[in-house]
């Protein structure tokens, strides 16, 4: 744990004590400890209640799972499916990438880099996320001459 993740976990147990906090261990083991007595007691998601990751954390265990992943669209084609039926796209985190089966309209500024929320069930080998909600993050910045809408 690196000295400003003890200092953090100082401060935190020491709001949850009502008291000043005190300078963390030199080792970090108490504070180490206390991280971990921390973690131990947040209870797991409720059934019904969405895991929010970003891309690079999908994995094993949330293959078949109902998931809400953060990500960007990469430069790959945006297929459209034949007779309406939805789309398919790469999003991407690092060197994660996930294709994007979605079933929905499309926003009007969707393109390649486009930061995006995707909510849907990850396939069973972990390629695929079938998606029927997605929302498009607004850009921090627009470009020059670009009209927002």
């Amino acid at each position: 744990m690196t000295r400003a993740a003890i200092a953090v976990v100082a401060v935190l147990a020491a709001a949850l004590a009502c008291r000043e906090p005190t300078a963390p261990a030199a080792d970090g083991k108490a504070a180490a400890e206390l991280a971990e007595a921390i973690a131990k007691s947040v209870p797991p998601p409720s059934p019904g209640v969405l895991e929010y990751l970003e891309a690079d954390e999908l994995g094993a265990a949330h293959r078949g799972q109902r998931v809400r992943v953060h990500g960007v669209v990469t430069t790959d084609p945006i297929l459209g499916k034949p007779g309406g039926g939805g789309y398919r796209f790469v999003m991407a985190k690092g060197d994660a990438r996930v294709t994007v089966e979605y079933h929905g309209v499309l926003p009007d500024r969707f393109q390649a880099k486009l930061e995006v929320v995707v909510t849907g069930t990850l396939s069973a080998d972990g390629s695929t996320l079938a998606s029927d909600d997605l929302v498009a993050k607004c850009p921090e910045t627009y470009e020059s001459g670009a009209t927002p809408r």
